[in-house]
Protein backbone atom coordinates (compact mmCIF):
# COMPACT_ATOMS: atom_id res chain seq x y z
CA UNK A 1 0.00 0.00 0.00
CA UNK A 2 1.27 3.45 -0.87
CA UNK A 3 -0.08 6.81 0.16
CA UNK A 4 -0.60 9.75 -2.19
CA UNK A 5 -0.33 12.47 0.43
CA UNK A 6 1.83 15.49 -0.30
CA UNK A 7 3.96 16.36 2.71
CA UNK A 8 4.87 19.77 4.09
CA UNK A 9 7.04 19.23 7.17
CA UNK A 10 10.10 21.24 8.16
CA UNK A 11 13.57 19.83 7.57
CA UNK A 12 14.88 18.15 10.72
CA UNK A 13 17.83 20.12 12.22
CA UNK A 14 19.97 16.95 12.36
CA UNK A 15 19.77 16.64 8.56
CA UNK A 16 19.96 20.36 7.73
CA UNK A 17 23.76 20.81 7.64
CA UNK A 18 24.38 17.67 5.60
CA UNK A 19 21.68 18.54 3.07
CA UNK A 20 22.68 22.17 2.75
CA UNK A 21 26.22 21.05 2.01
CA UNK A 22 24.97 18.62 -0.66
CA UNK A 23 22.43 20.75 -2.47
CA UNK A 24 22.92 24.47 -1.83
CA UNK A 25 24.44 25.32 -5.22
CA UNK A 26 21.86 23.38 -7.25
CA UNK A 27 18.90 24.61 -5.19
CA UNK A 28 20.03 28.24 -5.42
CA UNK A 29 20.25 28.09 -9.21
CA UNK A 30 16.75 26.61 -9.40
CA UNK A 31 15.24 29.27 -7.15
CA UNK A 32 16.73 31.99 -9.37
CA UNK A 33 15.44 30.27 -12.53
CA UNK A 34 11.97 29.64 -13.93
CA UNK A 35 11.18 26.61 -11.78
CA UNK A 36 10.36 27.10 -8.10
CA UNK A 37 10.89 23.88 -6.15
CA UNK A 38 9.00 23.21 -2.90
CA UNK A 39 10.71 24.47 0.26
CA UNK A 40 10.02 21.16 1.96
CA UNK A 41 12.78 18.55 2.10
CA UNK A 42 12.14 15.30 3.99
CA UNK A 43 14.50 13.85 6.55
CA UNK A 44 16.58 10.91 5.36
CA UNK A 45 14.78 7.56 5.40
CA UNK A 46 15.24 5.66 8.65
CA UNK A 47 13.61 2.21 9.07
CA UNK A 48 14.32 2.03 12.85
CA UNK A 49 11.16 1.86 14.94
CA UNK A 50 12.35 4.45 17.47
CA UNK A 51 13.04 7.19 14.91
CA UNK A 52 11.11 5.90 11.89
CA UNK A 53 11.13 8.14 8.82
CA UNK A 54 9.17 6.77 5.84
CA UNK A 55 10.40 6.80 2.28
CA UNK A 56 9.26 9.77 0.25
CA UNK A 57 9.74 10.25 -3.46
CA UNK A 58 10.01 13.46 -5.45
CA UNK A 59 8.58 13.31 -8.91
CA UNK A 60 5.64 13.64 -11.26
CA UNK A 61 2.50 11.56 -10.89
CA UNK A 62 1.12 10.13 -14.12
CA UNK A 63 -2.30 8.51 -13.74
CA UNK A 64 -4.17 6.11 -16.00
CA UNK A 65 -6.45 8.88 -17.34
CA UNK A 66 -3.35 10.99 -18.10
CA UNK A 67 -1.77 8.02 -19.88
CA UNK A 68 -4.93 7.58 -21.98
CA UNK A 69 -4.96 11.30 -22.85
CA UNK A 70 -1.31 10.94 -23.87
CA UNK A 71 -2.23 7.90 -26.01
CA UNK A 72 -5.04 9.85 -27.68
CA UNK A 73 -2.79 12.86 -28.42
CA UNK A 74 -0.17 10.60 -30.00
CA UNK A 75 -2.58 8.14 -31.65
CA UNK A 76 -1.13 5.18 -29.72
CA UNK A 77 -3.03 1.93 -30.38
CA UNK A 78 -6.40 3.67 -30.94
CA UNK A 79 -8.37 0.41 -31.25
CA UNK A 80 -6.72 -1.46 -28.36
CA UNK A 81 -8.19 -1.96 -24.90
CA UNK A 82 -7.56 0.56 -22.13
CA UNK A 83 -4.91 -1.37 -20.18
CA UNK A 84 -2.85 -2.22 -23.29
CA UNK A 85 -2.83 1.47 -24.28
CA UNK A 86 -1.77 2.56 -20.77
CA UNK A 87 0.98 -0.07 -20.61
CA UNK A 88 2.22 0.93 -24.07
CA UNK A 89 2.33 4.63 -23.13
CA UNK A 90 4.46 3.89 -20.06
CA UNK A 91 6.77 1.64 -22.08
CA UNK A 92 7.15 4.30 -24.77
CA UNK A 93 7.90 6.99 -22.19
CA UNK A 94 10.42 4.77 -20.41
CA UNK A 95 12.05 3.89 -23.75
CA UNK A 96 12.36 7.59 -24.60
CA UNK A 97 14.26 8.35 -21.39
CA UNK A 98 18.03 8.06 -21.05
CA UNK A 99 19.03 4.92 -19.14
CA UNK A 100 20.03 6.77 -15.99
CA UNK A 101 16.59 8.40 -15.88
CA UNK A 102 14.56 5.32 -16.87
CA UNK A 103 16.10 3.30 -14.05
CA UNK A 104 14.78 5.88 -11.60
CA UNK A 105 11.22 5.89 -12.91
CA UNK A 106 7.86 4.20 -12.55
CA UNK A 107 7.15 3.66 -8.91
CA UNK A 108 3.60 2.33 -8.71
CA UNK A 109 0.91 3.80 -6.47
CA UNK A 110 -2.51 2.38 -5.87
CA UNK A 111 -4.99 5.21 -5.76
CA UNK A 112 -7.36 3.94 -3.07
CA UNK A 113 -9.73 6.89 -3.45
CA UNK A 114 -10.62 6.14 -7.07
CA UNK A 115 -10.43 2.35 -7.34
CA UNK A 116 -8.08 -0.52 -6.66
CA UNK A 117 -7.49 -1.02 -10.37
CA UNK A 118 -6.50 2.59 -11.05
CA UNK A 119 -2.72 2.75 -10.83
CA UNK A 120 -0.78 5.98 -10.73
CA UNK A 121 2.89 5.97 -11.59
CA UNK A 122 5.42 8.41 -10.23
CA UNK A 123 8.31 9.24 -12.49
CA UNK A 124 10.93 9.88 -9.83
CA UNK A 125 13.50 12.66 -9.68
CA UNK A 126 14.79 11.81 -6.21
CA UNK A 127 13.89 10.35 -2.83
CA UNK A 128 14.97 10.48 0.80
CA UNK A 129 16.37 6.94 0.70
CA UNK A 130 19.98 8.20 0.69
CA UNK A 131 21.80 11.51 0.82
CA UNK A 132 22.80 11.07 -2.84
CA UNK A 133 19.20 10.41 -3.94
CA UNK A 134 18.00 13.36 -1.86
CA UNK A 135 20.53 15.57 -3.63
CA UNK A 136 19.18 14.42 -7.02
CA UNK A 137 15.77 15.85 -6.12
CA UNK A 138 17.14 19.27 -7.04
CA UNK A 139 18.70 18.19 -10.35
CA UNK A 140 17.29 20.56 -12.96
CA UNK A 141 18.51 18.44 -15.90
CA UNK A 142 16.63 15.38 -14.62
CA UNK A 143 13.50 17.45 -13.96
CA UNK A 144 13.61 18.88 -17.50
CA UNK A 145 14.05 15.42 -19.06
CA UNK A 146 10.95 14.15 -17.25
CA UNK A 147 8.93 17.28 -18.06
CA UNK A 148 9.67 16.83 -21.75
CA UNK A 149 8.89 13.10 -21.78
CA UNK A 150 5.63 13.55 -19.84
CA UNK A 151 4.69 16.78 -21.67
CA UNK A 152 4.56 18.74 -18.43
CA UNK A 153 4.90 22.56 -18.52
CA UNK A 154 8.39 23.79 -17.58
CA UNK A 155 7.08 25.85 -14.68
CA UNK A 156 5.39 22.83 -13.02
CA UNK A 157 7.67 21.53 -10.27
CA UNK A 158 7.71 17.92 -9.08
CA UNK A 159 6.25 17.18 -5.62
CA UNK A 160 7.08 14.99 -2.64
CA UNK A 161 4.93 11.90 -2.00
CA UNK A 162 5.11 9.49 0.93
CA UNK A 163 5.12 5.76 0.28
CA UNK A 164 5.40 2.59 2.37
CA UNK A 165 7.14 0.45 -0.20
CA UNK A 166 9.86 1.30 -2.66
Amino acid sequence: MVFLHEKSRELCPTDRDQLLQLSSSVTTSLKNGELQLPDYTPRLYNPDDEDYVPIEIFGYLFSCPEALDYANRHNILPGADRMKRIYTVHEMIKDSLPTFVMERSCIVFRDEERSNSNTTYCYRVGSNKSAKDLHLASNLQLIRILQKALEIPEDQAPKWYRCQSY
